[in-house]
Parts: C-alpha cells; sequence; structure tokens
C-alpha cells in the first residue's frame, strides 16, 4: 500500500472539524474529542483517487458505541449510509489501540466523516492514516 495523507495532530487539528454534538482541541500530537451529545462526528476534506482506500487510526475510547466511516466523493458529494462502514472499537480499557477500514472508492475521494463512537465522553485519536492499496 501507498501512504496518501497522514494527520499527526501536531500541528492543531489538521483540517478536521467536529459537529455540534462535540467539543475538539489539539494537544501534545493527540485529538481530543469530547463528546456533548450522542452520534459525535469529525469531518475532513481530503482528495484522494484509487479503487481501494484504506484508512487507520490509533484511538483511545472512553466513550461507547461502534465508530462509523463515511466518505464523499467528487460525484456523490454527501455523507450517505450508501458510503459508509462501521467498525467496531475496543473502548474503557485506557489503552491505545489501532484499527484500519477498507474502503470500495467509486470516483474521487473528496471528504472524510468519522463517527468517533455513539455516546458522550472521551475520545483521542493519535494518528490517522490514508492508504491507496497498490
Amino acid at each position: 500500500s501507498t501512504l496518501l495523507q497522514e494527520w499527526t495532530f501536531d500541528s492543531g487539528t489538521d483540517d478536521w472539524k467536529n459537529n455540534p454534538h462535540c467539543r475538539m482541541t489539539a494537544s501534545d500530537g493527540i485529538l481530543q474529542i469530547t463528546a456533548t451529545e450522542n452520534d459525535p462526528f469529525i469531518t475532513t476534506p481530503v482528495a484522494a483517487q484509487a479503487k481501494y482506500l484504506v484508512l487507520a487510526l490509533r484511538y483511545r475510547a472512553a466513550n461507547s458505541g461502534g465508530g462509523q466511516l463515511f466518505w464523499g466523493t467528487d460525484r456523490t458529494p454527501d455523507y450517505h449510509r450508501s458510503r459508509r462502514l462501521d467498525f467496531r472499537l475496543q473502548q474503557h480499557d485506557g489503552k491505545w489501540h489501532e484499527t484500519a477500514v477498507r474502503i470500495r472508492l467509486a470516483g474521487q475521494l473528496a471528504s472524510l466523516r468519522l463517527d468517533t463512537g455513539q455516546t458522550e465522553g472521551r475520545f483521542d485519536i493519535d494518528w490517522i492514516k490514508l492508504y491507496r492499496e497498490d
């Protein structure tokens, strides 16, 4: 695989934005997301062209519920359930975990939306990486 984009949060939120259901700050290379309501998520613009992409992240979760990844393309920019993958999160153990989600892309990637659990609580991200599968 080929690394296309890496977000390390060493100099801020790296163009990720939060929805009104959470607060977000970056400190010491960690993106700290505090959900104040159910269904918190963050989004970022990103351009990539590939048939298959892999989004990997290193996280620590103190909230509950699974994660979800949505993506928008040049042809379909909205976040629709047809462009969504659910993934399991390991939570409440205070430890860092890594996970990866594989996307089959139709068109050019335009943006990502990462749902960081389903309930109130803290979710920390050390890094996010986007790969093209060769």
